[in-house]
């Protein structure tokens, strides 16, 4: 028992590792299932093919490489971003998005007032007045009209 699933004697991949739920199981994988797992990722264990997007804690996240031999950006709010594939729309906290080429090296416009924006958003995203209003001139839109 992996804490969410049974494991047979055929389950023996590092694929596999993603299915224990329970850190106690993980800590113990090689030796329970015979399956060598990167460790700990805040939800599931981590095999050898596991993403940034697998590491479900801010903590883990920030020390993704040393911890797990992983790759990421950082935390983007509620997810740890892949270096490859992340965009704007992955980052979900707003302090996190207005410092995102500080903070992730991504270049995003800014928060919306519900979402954090990329070149590649809309205008109508938008859902604050204010930032609509001064979207032109902060943004360097020349999509954005007005509210």
């Amino acid at each position: 028992w992996t804490g969410s699933s049974c494991l047979g004697p055929e389950d023996n991949g590092t694929e596999f590792c993603s299915q224990i739920t329970e850190r106690s199981w993980c800590n113990k994988a090689s030796s329970k299932f015979g399956l060598e797992c990167r460790g700990w990722g805040g939800s599931a264990c981590l095999g050898n093919a596991s993403t940034a997007e697998e590491i479900t804690t801010k903590h883990l996240c920030e020390k993704s490489l040393s911890l797990f031999g992983v790759p990421s950006l950082g935390w983007g709010g509620s997810q740890c971003l892949p270096v490859e594939n992340a965009t704007c729309s992955m980052i979900t906290a707003k302090h996190i998005c207005d410092q995102s080429y500080v903070k992730l090296g991504i270049r995003c416009w800014g928060w919306s007032g519900s979402e954090c924006l990329g070149s590649e958003s809309a205008a109508n995203l938008i859902s604050d007045p204010d930032i609509c209003n001064h979207a032109k001139r902060r943004y360097k839109s020349k999509t954005v009209m007005g509210w």
